[in-house]
C-alpha cells in the first residue's frame, strides 16, 4: 500500500532519512516523471527530485528492480525464440532453447527478488522503491510513498505550501 500526496510548489524538502527504513540518509535516489508533447515534433520533459535513501536500501531496491529486467528477458527473448522454434522447421530445437533461456531467466530474476529481500533490514517498507514522483500539473508536484510516517515528515517540512488530502494507492513500481 502506498500514500499519494499532491503539493503546490517548486521547490521541496524532504527529511534527512531514508525513505525506505528511515535510517539516517547517506545517498539519494533520482525519481523522475516525463510528459511528451505534440504530434509531429515530439518535445518531452522530465522532472526529477533527489529522494534520501540510506545506501543499503538504494542496493536491496537495485536488485530488486535488477530482477524486473531479468523477467522481460525470460518472457521476451526466451518466449521469442521457443515461438520461432514453433513456426519454423527447427521447431523441437528452438523450442527447447526459448524454454531453456526462459528457465535461467526467470531463476535469476528470483534470485534477485530474494536476495532483494534477504539485504532488507526490519525496518525496510518494501524491497523496491519506497519513494515515487508521479509527475506535475503546473506547480502541483505528486509523489507516493511506501511510509505513511515518512510521508508525515515529508508534509511536516513543506507544511506551508498547499497540500492535497492523503491518498491511498497501489504498490509503487520500480
Amino acid at each position: 500500500m502506498t500514500w499519494t500526496i499532491t503539493i503546490a510548489a517548486q521547490k521541496l524538502d524532504f527529511p534527512a532519512k531514508c525513505a525506505c527504513c528511515l535510517a539516517a540518509s547517506d545517498g539519494s535516489l533520482k525519481c523522475s516523471a516525463s510528459v511528451s508533447k505534440g504530434k509531429r515534433v515530439v518535445r518531452t520533459t522530465t522532472k526529477s527530485w533527489d529522494v534520501p535513501y540510506c545506501c543499503r536500501c538504494l542496493a536491496h531496491r537495485r536488485q530488486h528492480v535488477g530482477a524486473g529486467g531479468w523477467f522481460q528477458a525470460a518472457f521476451g527473448v526466451g518466449g521469442g525464440v521457443a515461438l520461432g522454434g514453433i513456426l519454423i522447421d527447427k521447431g523441437p530445437v528452438l523450442l527447447l532453447v526459448g524454454l531453456a533461456i526462459a528457465t535461467l531467466a526467470l531463476a535469476r530474476a528470483f534470485a534477485l527478488r530474494n536476495a532483494a529481500r534477504a539485504a532488507m533490514s526490519r525496518d525496510c517498507a518494501v524491497p523496491g522503491s519506497a519513494a515515487s514522483y508521479l509527475g506535475w500539473h503546473g506547480s502541483e508536484q505528486s509523489f507516493a510513498f511506501a511510509r505513511q510516517d515518512y510521508l508525515a515528515s515529508f508534509r511536516d517540512l513543506n507544511g506551508r505550501k498547499r497540500q492535497s488530502a492523503v491518498g491511498r494507492g497501489r504498490r509503487i513500481r520500480g
